[in-house]
């Protein structure tokens, strides 16, 4: 979900974003005794130094599709939620071989419900060493380790990150047999609000998500309601969201409220600008996720959701799913892979850019492509298209070329870069051709190695399962050999069995 640029003009946290920063934050070199001493009484008040922190990460498998599979692959997303599994307690094949280092997974990991996988990490007592036990522990020191606690990273393992939609560090849970959960749950979240207000003062927003496991499975696909448990957890986070306002008036406004407008072509908000004013390095975005379970246990996990040239895990959207219109104008639902992958990318193509589309026929990215800028009389994309195949009737005249040959050959040459009118114009190659995994991969290897690309949407495409762990080991292995660390592997909501490589040169 995406946030609107007017909540976010509206919002005094944002006009504060705007000024200079608060040089008296718990951050800065000039941190007051005051701060620190403040967030000590609220601790003590809430009782907080009392509670064992959460050594839990709850991941959410890609547990329904919104792409059709066909009936040999019907067992796909079982299988997906096996390799996160394995992934997560390091038993993949040669991913515990290469990535051992990495990968704090070795405990116990559990099945919640619809699926949803719960790893306890046994290595790392998350309490030891935050070491905030009594009013001598409050030192700038201690408090800084303990804001690490809030932006954990879990995903130094690319393996786990490919098959997760979405993720909750840290998740706290409070129990069905609780009386109040709205009030435990503003007892646990407030300290930890107010610690962050005060750590990063001018730069912190939060933003509430509501979870819950039949959502998770039903609300993504086109048409989905709103169940009971979600009803539930929204009417938790709606009282939390009352008595911030009514007791906690600062913490309040520095919650941003999100966007729940699917995206689309005809709206012209497929630019993500809406979330730059988030994406700063300088900023402090968090996510509070609630989740509920059937048997009303509820999860709570609270995570800084960063922004380094794409979104990582935790996405900054609701459940991890990216809401896309439906467009009757392209050829295919292919489409919606695209969209997903730009909000993923956090980024579009700019008036005037490149795009190479590999595999092009019948159109379903051409058709988006072509009317990013149809407002435009003169800055338009440069787009080629590339298939052995044509585009559907009527999509060629909105392009600068389409060549009828083959995708794994051509190649774009000076003399076609300079059609571009933009000479710092950015290069995007786009990629939906089905061909085998290894090949797909030397292409795009050699296209980076080309020089003629800075950023890159490539679909690998699969049949089976039994090709997953050597495709991704290859495609890092190409990352590092050319240098490129931005850059995602991701199951996409809108794809079969395939992953998506969506980075920058």
């Amino acid at each position: 979900m995406f946030i609107t640029k007017q909540n976010l003009i509206k919002s005094s946290s944002y006009l504060r974003y705007c000024s200079t920063t608060n040089s008296n934050n718990i951050n800065s070199n000039n941190s007051s005794n005051s701060s620190i001493s403040s967030v000590y009484q609220t601790f003590k008040k809430y009782d907080f130094l009392k509670r064992n922190l959460s050594n839990r990460d709850i991941w959410i498998p890609p547990l329904v599709t919104n792409n059709n599979y066909s009936p040999e692959e019907k067992d796909i997303l079982p299988i997906i939620k096996s390799q996160l599994k394995a992934s997560i307690i390091g038993l993949s094949d040669s991913n515990s071989k290469s990535n051992n280092n990495n990968n704090n997974y070795n405990g116990v990991v559990k099945t919640l419900e619809k699926n949803i996988l719960v790893s306890t990490n046994e290595r790392v007592d998350r309490n030891a060493h935050l070491k905030l036990n009594s009013e001598k522990d409050f030192t700038k020191e201690n408090l800084d380790r303990f804001s690490k606690y809030f932006e954990s990273d879990t995903t130094k393992n690319r393996f786990t990150s490919t098959w997760t939609q979405q993720l909750l560090p840290n998740s706290y849970k409070i129990d069905n047999t609780v009386s109040d959960q709205t009030n435990e749950s503003f007892n646990y979240l407030y300290p930890i609000l107010s610690f962050l207000d005060a750590y990063h003062s001018d730069q912190f927003h939060y933003t509430f998500h509501c979870l819950t496991t039949e959502s998770i499975a039903g609300e993504v696909n086109d048409g989905g309601g709103e169940g009971k448990q979600m009803k539930k957890v929204k009417s938790i986070q709606r009282r939390l969201a009352n008595k911030l306002k009514d007791t906690r008036k600062r913490i309040f406004k520095k919650m941003v409220k999100p966007f729940d407008q699917g995206l689309s072509v005809e709206k012209a908000n497929l630019d993500t600008a809406a979330l730059d004013p988030l994406k700063s390095p300088h900023q402090a975005f968090f996510i509070v996720q609630l989740l509920l379970t059937n048997n009303d246990d509820l999860y709570i996990s609270v995570n800084r959701s960063l922004y380094n040239q794409l979104w990582s895990l935790p996405l900054p959207f609701n459940q991890g799913v990216v809401h896309i219109d439906r467009d009757l104008k392209p050829p295919s639902r292919a489409y919606k892979k695209l969209i997903e992958s730009f909000s993923i990318l956090g980024t579009i193509p700019q008036p005037n850019d490149i795009c190479v589309d590999l595999g092009s026929s019948p159109g379903g990215w051409i058709s988006i492509l072509s009317r990013l800028y149809k407002q435009h009389t003169t800055d338009k994309l440069c787009i080629f298209s590339i298939d052995r195949s044509p585009l559907e009737q009527g999509l060629e005249k909105d392009i600068h070329r389409h060549l009828i040959t083959d995708g794994m050959k051509w190649r774009l040459t000076s003399d076609d870069i300079s059609q571009s009118t933009n000479t710092d114009a950015n290069i995007w190659l786009f990629n939906d051709m089905a061909i085998p995994p290894n090949k797909s991969c030397q292409v795009l290897d050699a296209w980076i190695k080309s020089g003629k690309v800075n950023y890159f949407v490539w679909a690998i495409k699969f049949i089976g399962d039994t090709e997953y762990n050597n495709t991704l080991e290859l495609i890092t292995k190409i990352m590092k050999d050319n240098n490129i660390t931005t850059y995602c592997t991701k199951h996409l909501l809108n794809q079969g069995n395939e992953i998506m490589i969506i980075g920058k040169v």
